[in-house]
């Protein structure tokens, strides 16, 4: 969650930081650290009277502490607000005893490793606070160093370096501004381009449901209707049966795409039960090799081959149609061929619904492809494959 200024409220930080929140607790951490590193000796050997070597060292002692204790939060939790107020805090502390720690009589500019722990704390405190807090937090920790000096007995020292860090805090506001305005459009480009491809999957999906859906009522109701509108059949009890079979495909069709997607079968049993009951005055002849494949190949390849098979019986004029299935290594391949009367593919009326999704979409859909061989007075040859996925 966000604020108006673009700044992401600590509760939230702790569950799920950003990579510019990571980037920046490791630095905050890596600074602290170098200046325990290089303060430490620095400050002992300007630990000169009138300073007093046992303030000096405490004060040393509970720099090294917090640095510990904030480099353990800041590591696991990030630059939360409490811990963030409390490095304020002991800025602050460290700027108004400043005279304990140093000989400010000697430094005139404020430079001193105090001064680098108030730099240090004004510089990441806007990478907690959004401007409208790190601006006066800041500006506390800058006139608590500037009131040091005239606590410790030196008024008028330490200006220059207190305008130092004056800019250092306006300048570390301003550009963690830009950071966070840049991350917020970031995220916002990024939601709304997996917004984009959930809405474009959910789409295809829903386009590939209506072409299944589509198929099946090609290949069942829309096949016996057109024989019943055309005269081409009478009242009879074969009829009949298709009808009662077409309608239960129709109430089925919610549940074809059911099928758990490690489930295998027979595509040999599965072909050999849809040419047991092949169309009026059409003999098939068929050979078939044992073959495992997905379920849903398999209920691809079978309604393929029985639309193409239906297509021999309207059209062909002949009444003998030869169906193959072979395997090898995975790469599996149907074919289903007639020596009919053949057509010319380029001339089929873009009505002709059947050879474009029932055979061709339908293998098409399951990875597989389907190709036509034909001409007219040439026959008609179907071929699918399919190939095994193998690593």
């Amino acid at each position: 969650m966000t604020d108006p200024s673009g700044h992401q409220h600590p509760q939230q930080s702790t569950r799920r930081r950003t990579p510019l929140q990571q980037t920046t607790a490791r630095i905050a951490v890596a600074l602290r650290a170098g200046n325990v590193v290089v303060g430490v000796p620095t400050a002992l050997l300007a630990a000169v009277p009138p300073v007093s070597p046992r303030w000096v060292a405490g004060g040393l002692v509970a720099l090294a502490a917090w640095t510990a204790v904030f480099g353990g939060i800041a590591l696991t939790r990030g630059l939360v607000t409490p811990l963030m107020a409390a490095d304020a805090a002991v800025a602050i502390a460290f700027c108004l005893l400043i005279g304990r720690f140093v000989p400010v009589e000697r430094i005139d500019e404020g430079s001193s490793w105090i001064a680098v722990i108030a730099s240090i704390c004004v510089v990441c405190l806007p990478f907690t606070f959004p401007a409208d807090v790190a601006l006066p937090v800041g500006a506390l920790v800058v006139a608590a160093f500037a009131a040091g000096f005239p606590l410790a007995g030196h008024p008028g020292s330490g200006l220059f370096h207190s305008l130092v860090l004056v800019t250092q805090l306006v300048i570390s506001v301003g550009v963690l501004a830009i950071l966070r305005r840049a991350a917020t459009a970031a995220d916002a480009a990024l939601e709304e381009e997996t917004s984009s491809r959930q809405a474009a999957a959910v789409a295809a999906a829903r386009r590939a449901d209506e072409s299944a859906q589509l198929r099946l009522l090609h290949d069942t109701a829309l096949t016996t209707l057109t024989l019943v509108g055309t005269g081409a059949v009478g009242r009879s009890r074969a009829l009949t049966e298709r009808v009662a079979a077409d309608l239960a495909t129709i109430e089925r069709i919610p549940e074809s795409n059911d099928s758990g997607p490690d489930e295998r079968t027979r595509l040999d049993e599965v072909l050999e039960e849809q040419l047991r009951h092949p169309p009026a005055g059409l003999r098939l002849v068929y050979a078939l090799a044992p073959c495992r494949v997905p379920a849903d190949v398999g209920d691809a390849f079978a309604r393929a081959v029985g639309e193409a098979v239906q297509n021999v019986a309207r059209h062909a004029g002949v009444d003998t149609a030869a169906l193959r299935l072979t395997e090898v290594d995975g790469h599996v391949v149907v074919e289903v061929r007639d020596d009919g009367a053949g057509f010319e593919p380029g001339r089929a009326p873009a009505h002709r619904y059947g050879v474009r999704e029932s055979i061709i979409g339908r293998i098409a859909a399951v990875g597989g492809e389907a190709r036509l061989d034909t001409a007219p007075g040439k026959g008609t040859r179907w071929t699918f494959e399919w190939r095994e996925d193998r690593p």
